[in-house]
């Protein structure tokens, strides 16, 4: 009879022990159901055929579906596209199912009213210990804003990229290692190749790099322009930094146009113009300067025969010689600014002689001419601007310096060309605007038309600037 009592006793005892044990087991899971409903991540889990056992609150407001109508139905049930249902069910279930895993596999789900949802799905499969499927754990993300999102920035790249692809200029985006990372469809094309294979970051792969306005922005980080011979082709070149948000330099974007046509149409009318100067300065030297010479001799003729016999005549005569000799002193002034370079080979040489003569007897400024080389130039267009770069150079000189000696040296070779002029005046102060900032800019444009490069050096013991003109690309 004890033994019974002490039996009953002990199972009563494990009877609350199983009892308390179950209670918490329930209380756990009820916790656990209660977490696990109100996570902001939608959960669902599938067993071996796809089709949904379980599922969380977050499930049913992504899809809009209760819970109950949620429960039985396959997965399939809530993809978009058809096509999206058979790849489900012959690729990606499969995969899923025999890899034991899943990560960020997107899909397009369909809500209950019918509006798109793009998720991404991530998921383990569990297995009991034989290793036989058991059932999925997936997570479910909704991307749906940043998909929109991302559709949004590309039609506005696509946007972008029409724009770009159908203007005249090569566009190209050079990251921070120098390499193309974009470009649009002319600077695509000019190079025959993909820009995702561009490794060079100059345009011109025979120019250096120190002379590249790209990479006068990665070293000075701001814009940078210039001029590049690429493909037998004249580029003019902008370079523009690209910082991001925290102010570091992301990039470079280059634009470069073609300006090989309109460099040559300029060329061509500078050309037309200097011939027509020459031509209308020969008509006034050969038509009215002969008619102005013969009045002069008739005119002295006249007072010399008027002299002593008519005091009023004889002054009346005196004036008319004196007005024709006014008269031609102008009119060869007028030929002189027509065409300051004489016909010839060696007409530029003769041109700086006279100017540098003209300087030193007009302001009495010692201006020096000297030559090293033979200098046998008769491109018209090339001897007008080198004369002009020259002849404004000289004019800054004695305008702003206080110099007192200006010289001017021109080196000949066969392949190049370089005029440089010096003064002993005070130098060029770039912080004050000067009226003679026009001048510059005329000068550098003249140098551009030469394909030539301008460099002006200046310090308290005077300016030098330098043009070096390169006579085969002339």
């Amino acid at each position: 009879m004890s033994e019974r009592m002490h039996y009953i006793k002990q199972t009563a005892q494990e009877e609350y022990g199983l009892r308390h044990k179950y209670n918490d087991l329930l209380a756990s899971h009820e916790r656990y159901r209660l977490m696990f409903d109100h996570i902001p991540l939608a959960y669902m889990s599938m067993n071996v055929n796809a089709i949904i056992i379980d599922s969380n609150n977050a499930f049913s407001e992504l899809t809009g579906y209760e819970p109950q109508e949620v429960f039985g139905r396959p997965f399939s049930f809530f993809l978009y596209n058809k096509a999206d249902v058979k790849y489900h069910l012959e690729v990606t279930f499969p995969d899923f199912r025999c890899s034991g895993r899943a990560r960020s596999i997107p899909w397009k789900l369909r809500h209950k009213t019918g509006r798109e949802i793009y998720v991404m799905v991530h998921g383990n499969v569990r297995y009991d210990q034989d290793g036989s499927f058991i059932q999925t754990h997936c997570l479910i993300v909704d991307v749906t804003e940043e998909y929109r999102a991302k559709q949004e920035c590309q039609k506005a790249e696509s946007k972008a990229q029409l724009i770009l692809d159908v203007i005249s200029e090569r566009v190209t985006f050079h990251d921070k290692h120098h390499n193309i990372l974009w470009a649009n469809k002319i600077a695509r094309n000019d190079d025959n190749r993909d820009c995702q294979d561009e490794r060079d970051c100059c345009v011109n792969h025979q120019q250096t790099c120190d002379k590249c306005p790209v990479m006068k922005v990665f070293n000075h980080h701001e814009p940078a322009f210039g001029e590049l011979q690429s493909h037998g082709r004249l580029l003019q070149i902008s370079a523009y930094p690209v910082f991001n948000a925290a102010g570091s330099l992301d990039g470079v974007v280059q634009v470069a146009r073609d300006i090989t046509e309109r460099r040559s149409l300029e060329r061509e009318i500078l050309r037309l113009s200097s011939n027509e100067r020459q031509r209308i300065g020969r008509d006034l030297h050969d038509g009215l300067g002969q008619e102005l010479t013969g009045l002069s001799f008739l005119s002295s003729a006249l007072a010399n025969q008027l002299a002593g016999k008519d005091e009023a005549l004889e002054a009346l005569s005196s004036k008319i010689v004196d007005s024709i000799g006014r008269a031609r002193k102008r009119m060869y002034n007028v030929l002189q600014g027509l065409n300051h370079i004489p016909d010839g080979p060696d007409g530029l040489s003769r041109a700086f002689e006279c100017l540098a003569k003209s300087v030193t007897e007009l302001f009495g400024t010692q201006c020096h001419f000297q030559q090293h080389g033979e200098l046998q130039i008769e491109d018209a267009v090339l001897c007008a601007h080198l004369y002009n770069i020259v002849n404004e150079s000289v004019n800054n000189a004695l305008k702003y310096s206080g110099c007192q000696r200006i010289d001017i040296t021109i080196d000949a070779h066969p392949e190049r060309l370089s005029a440089i002029i010096k003064d002993d005046g005070c130098g060029i102060d770039n912080s004050v605007p000067r009226a003679g900032a026009m001048g510059l800019k005329i000068m550098q444009y003249r140098a551009s038309m030469l394909n030539a490069e301008l460099q002006i050096n200046s310090s308290e013991q005077g300016t030098s600037i330098c043009c070096e003109v390169p006579l085969a690309a002339n």
